[in-house]
């Protein structure tokens, strides 16, 4: 079964929007790669009650990446204004 991917339809589509600042395409590249990183470590989480620590500490791992490296660290206010992140 595929399940939708908003967060990541968002990402591919901000790389696409040309108003996305050149200096932080390399950061939405990255953001990408770890989104994917991120989906594929969610999979691999054994379903069950025992999956909620996990899921969350991988959860939380992403998110202070988004936050931090991504927009803290974009040199324009682009991603901020965007309310980028989720």
């Amino acid at each position: 079964m595929t399940l939708p991917t908003p967060h990541g339809d968002k990402l591919e589509a901000l790389l696409r929007n040309e108003k996305l600042p050149s200096g932080d395409r390399p950061l939405i590249k990255r953001a990408i790669k770890r989104y994917k990183a991120w989906i594929q470590a969610m999979r691999s989480i054994p379903t069950g009650t025992s999956c909620v620590v996990p899921a969350t500490k991988i959860l939380n791992e992403y998110r202070l990446f988004l936050d931090l490296d991504v927009v803290f660290d974009s040199r324009s206010d682009f991603l901020y204004r965007l309310g980028f992140g989720f």
